[in-house]
């Protein structure tokens, strides 16, 4: 069994690996409810590209700022703190109600966007896509996002997970994240 702490969020998390320079040698891991968010954003991010997903490295910091939105937005609504948003599900079998990962993406990104963290890691990127809802940087961030958030349910229902979580999807995070290592 994979340890959910470390293999579902980047060990090396504190300043999210996607683009920012690195200020120390050993990054710490998650400490708020947005961090660990962010940090299984870009872990189901990385999956997706390493599976052969389509992410432009340009727009990644925008995809997991918006997944990491989603995923904070539900689990303020279902009161989930810290490492336990991994207990979020990414979809569901009625998503017009919003109530996985997925459902918030398609229906109330721009809520979620509205009410994460704003004085925090992904500001940036939080700032810009608040700037361009309705244009078509925007669409492309959300479409891409849903896209990586379907990429890990479809895998999961060939192994009998119609609807994971993002618990369910460390073991296949963690496996490519090792792959990538080891290579």
């Amino acid at each position: 069994m994979p340890d959910l702490e470390h293999d579902c969020t980047p060990p090396a998390y504190g300043a999210l690996r996607y683009g920012r320079a690195m200020t120390t040698d050993a990054l710490r891991p998650p400490r708020t409810t947005w961090e660990y968010c962010l940090s299984a954003a870009d872990e189901l991010v990385l999956w997706h590209m390493r599976q052969g997903g389509d992410v432009p490295e340009a727009d990644r910091p925008r995809v997991v700022t918006l997944i990491g939105a989603a995923a904070y937005g539900l689990a303020s609504s279902i009161s989930l703190e810290g490492a336990d948003v991994v207990g979020l599900p990414l979809t569901g079998p009625d998503e017009s109600r919003s109530a996985s990962v997925r459902g918030v993406l398609q229906h109330h990104a721009l809520a979620a966007l509205q009410t994460c963290p704003y004085e925090a890691l992904g500001a940036a990127e939080r700032e810009q896509l608040l700037a361009a809802y309705g244009s078509h940087t925007f669409d492309l961030a959300r479409e891409t996002a849903i896209a990586v958030i379907t990429h890990h349910a479809r895998s999961s229902s060939q192994t009998g997970q119609p609807h994971p979580t993002i618990r369910d999807r460390a073991p296949a995070m963690a496996d490519a994240r090792n792959d990538v290592e080891d290579a």
